[in-house]
């Protein structure tokens, strides 16, 4: 006998997912295409068969927020619903790309969600002064804009209270690149991350699956954290220019110094932005990240 429940998505393949349902079971749940494809934290309405553990999607439920990338063609695609805020790891090797930082900050933003910066792999700073110097840098400036900055080490357990004290009580997601080590970040403040895995492998008996696709975890105490699959860079989508200048919050301290209030801060004369970044006060690596941005990305 099935019944219409509500459950949330642990992780979704295309055509059907695991979703785990408000009395803690997890069924496989087969989607249908006129209903839309709901994303790993979303809530939906399933018509649930307990019987054979399986469900079907009824509805998805409006969502509160929702992370996106942009996709080769600049086209914005969905990763995952329902967050609080967005944690963004790197480490000195392998080292992150030309303003990398600086993209999923634009992306934050733009989304309305809150950063979490987390310099991981603090063991191999001497190993890579120059690159970890360069970094230190940037998490100093970013961090005196209000983004909060952890660092740690997969190696001891340096930061690891402060990051779990940072995801409880959050819906948070995990991005950043392949090798960072976000897997071995949630392996140490959340032990039983592996027997979860199985769990919801064991749900479709397609255990493969859980370490390509987006998956979200509960942690021990509160909250959830959501494991995104590791990219090399993540990319922007297109925006008009006053969105994309909205994810350099610093801006607005010379923007309304600028001649023109439709100023893009680029060509124009007595430029407020640019004059900052003559006398030092803006630094010109995020400058670089803004114009390089508005010539790839704005409409």
């Amino acid at each position: 006998m099935s019944e219409i429940i509500q459950a949330q998505v642990i992780t979704s393949y295309g055509s059907h997912g695991v979703v785990r349902t408000e009395a803690g079971d997890l069924l496989e749940c087969r989607y249908r295409r006129q209903l839309g494809r709901p994303l790993c934290g979303d809530n939906i309405l399933i018509k649930a068969d307990y019987q054979v553990k399986q469900a079907s999607l009824e509805k998805i439920l409006p969502r509160h927020s929702c992370f996106y990338r942009g996709d080769a063609r600049l086209r914005k695609h969905a990763v995952a619903a329902n967050l609080d805020q967005v944690v963004i790891v790197v480490c000195p090797y392998p080292s992150p790309p030309s303003h990398l930082l600086d993209r999923y900050l634009v992306a934050v933003e733009n989304l309305n969600l809150k950063a979490l910066l987390v310099f991981n792999k603090t063991d191999l700073k001497n190993d890579h002064p120059e690159i970890s110097e360069r970094m230190q840098i940037q998490f100093d400036y970013l961090n005196s804009l209000g983004y909060p900055v952890i660092q740690t080490s997969c190696k001891s357990p340096a930061g690891a209270n402060s990051l779990e004290a940072a995801l409880n009580n959050k819906c948070s997601i995990l991005v950043g690149q392949s090798g960072v080590g976000k897997s071995s970040l949630i392996n140490t403040i959340f032990p039983e991350r592996e027997l979860q895995t199985r769990t919801i492998s064991n749900a479709t008996q397609k255990g493969k699956h859980t370490t390509t696709a987006t998956t979200l975890y509960y942690l021990p105490e509160s909250g959830q954290i959501i494991d995104s699959p590791g990219v090399w860079e993540f990319g922007l989508w297109t925006m008009p220019a006053h969105q994309l200048e909205q994810g350099f919050i610093e801006f607005s301290q010379w923007s309304g110094n600028c001649r023109f209030s439709n100023c893009l801060h680029t060509h124009e004369p007595d430029c407020g932005v640019k004059a900052a970044v003559e006398t030092g006060e803006l630094p010109a690596a995020r400058y670089q990240a803004y114009t390089q941005a508005l010539d790839m990305f704005t409409e």
